[in-house]
């Protein structure tokens, strides 16, 4: 079935399908606060944190851009990783991930720019910048080199309140693994600079591992795990 509203949908269900997307992945040292994860998440033996600026060209749900961070995450000893954070510049984008896998999705203005080497991005939301990039692409890789991180299960906790704003109507935990072909990568370095309620997760100025790739993927219906 097709999303809401029920009159004139919003968005269709779940696969979607992204076509040759240009994603910037920043790989962080340290561990997110143990707080950031939900009930039946543990923080892993080896922490890990990421920061994924996405430009989306051809979807199924149309052109958009997105700002992903992820914390890694272990649920009954398997890894995984955690969305706490998550942003988008398209309405549709917007809801349906909030309503169909949980993704925590809020409206924001991004940019991602590559200009020869020299990769930029930002995140700006109430006109609060509250991520930043500057990085510089140094190497050409293997795009299979980093396929175990696309293997991951995603989790998101799917929250949504009751009409009497007392207790949710729904409060469980999702999981949704990706597929993805990467068809182009390169590493980098840069430095990643936080504020408001990124810099919670991600801290105020942090220096990263970068990855810039070219994907095709599909985002296919997720699973209740509560």
């Amino acid at each position: 079935m097709d999303g809401s509203p029920s009159l004139a949908p919003l968005y269709p269900s779940p696969p979607y399908e992204y076509r040759r997307a240009r994603m910037v992945t920043c790989l962080l040292e340290g561990a997110a606060p143990r707080d950031v994860l939900p009930a039946g998440l543990d923080l892993p033996e080896s922490p890990s944190r990421a920061v994924v600026f996405a430009d989306y060209p051809d979807t199924t749900i149309g052109p958009y851009r997105e700002v992903v961070v992820l914390v890694g995450a272990d649920r009954q000893g398997a890894p995984g990783m955690f969305c706490p954070l998550i942003y988008v510049d398209a309405d549709a984008a917007l809801c349906a991930g909030r309503e169909i896998w949980g993704f925590p999705k809020k409206l924001a203005h991004i940019e991602v720019e590559q200009d020869g080497d020299e990769v930029r991005a930002r995140l700006v939301r109430g006109g609060v910048e509250l991520l930043s990039l500057n990085g510089t692409i140094e190497e050409h890789v293997d795009p299979t080199t980093f396929a175990a991180l696309g293997a991951l299960p995603l989790y998101n906790r799917k929250l949504i309140p009751g009409a009497a704003a007392k207790e949710p109507d729904v409060d469980r935990l999702t999981q949704v693994f990706l597929d993805i072909v990467t068809h182009e990568a390169s590493t980098g370095t840069g430095s990643l600079r936080a504020a408001g309620e990124a810099a919670g997760v991600v801290g105020d100025l942090t220096a990263i591992t970068m990855l810039a790739t070219v994907v095709d993927s599909v985002l296919p219906a997720g699973e209740d795990l509560s």
